[in-house]
């Protein structure tokens, strides 16, 4: 019996159908990768502006130097989906109280994606709280 030789110049069926089932999975993995990347992005995005927006709400109550009212649920900037809430306490020094100011964002599902709530000591001079 003579055998013959053959150099194998090509893939097999084989080879080639194992070769497409690993890089389909692969895509499929590096899509939800990107998928999720995107998710989280645009989560700190959110997360990033509620901050901002916090502590523009802060910074105004300080500079009017006035006894905070409470608001809750109040529309930011005419966007429905952006709410913000105010909150003040007492402490036990009459000029002084603790002022929390939370903002959230509403996604299209009416899930909350950005929730940031921010806490600041606030001083009111008693000249201003004994005129109101």
């Amino acid at each position: 019996m003579n055998r013959l030789n053959h150099s194998r110049n090509a893939f097999s069926l084989f080879e080639v159908v194992i070769s497409l089932t690993i890089l389909a999975i692969s895509a499929g993995m590096l899509a939800q990768l990107l998928e999720s990347a995107r998710l989280g992005s645009t989560q700190a995005t959110r997360e990033t502006e509620a901050l901002v927006y916090a502590e523009s709400i802060l910074a105004e109550l300080v500079a009017s130097q006035t006894i905070p009212s409470e608001v809750a649920n109040e529309v930011l900037n005419e966007d429905p989906q952006w709410t913000y809430s105010v909150s003040s306490t007492d402490t036990d020094w009459t000029t002084l109280f603790v002022t929390t100011v939370r903002v959230k964002h509403l996604n299209n599902n009416e899930r909350i994606d950005a929730d940031v709530s921010l806490t600041r000591y606030l001083y009111v001079p008693e000249e201003v709280e004994e005129s109101l």
